[in-house]
């Protein structure tokens, strides 16, 4: 696309100005009503659901009867402090450490002080759950 020349001032002269135009008489009318178009009203048309959508709300519908399945949250009343709760359930140090780095066990920690709840274990055993194999 081209650029238009413009006309460049002499260096010194007084930069061109626009010319105000006149308006005509009359025009200062507010809220002209414009006639109103007739337009064409047409029902709506459904859209069938395609393969993709029904497979979609399946996988909705699947993912709601799971989270009934998982119940209501409980949250245990039991607290462990980390070195308790590692010679209370036989787990090394470096064995607890790596479950809560990699955020599969849930902990809190106040000050230098780190606690565990039950309920998270708990929690973190069915996640990690796998049925035994029937020969």
């Amino acid at each position: 696309m081209r650029r238009k020349k413009v006309a460049m001032p002499e260096r010194g002269s007084a930069l061109p100005t626009k010319k105000p135009v006149a308006k005509a008489k009359g025009t200062n009318q507010k809220n002209v009503a414009t006639p109103a178009k007739k337009t064409k009203v047409t029902k709506s048309k459904r859209k069938v659901p395609t393969s993709v959508d029904l497979a979609e709300m399946r996988k909705l519908m699947l993912e709601r009867e799971e989270e009934k399945a998982r119940g209501e949250i409980v949250l245990s009343d039991t607290w462990y402090e980390f070195s308790v709760f590692m010679n209370k359930f036989h787990i090394c140090r470096n064995t607890l450490k790596k479950w809560t780095d990699r955020r599969w066990l849930a902990y809190s920690g106040i000050g230098k002080l780190v606690y565990i709840n039950k309920a998270d274990l708990e929690a973190m055993m069915l996640h990690f759950r796998h049925p035994a194999q029937l020969p």
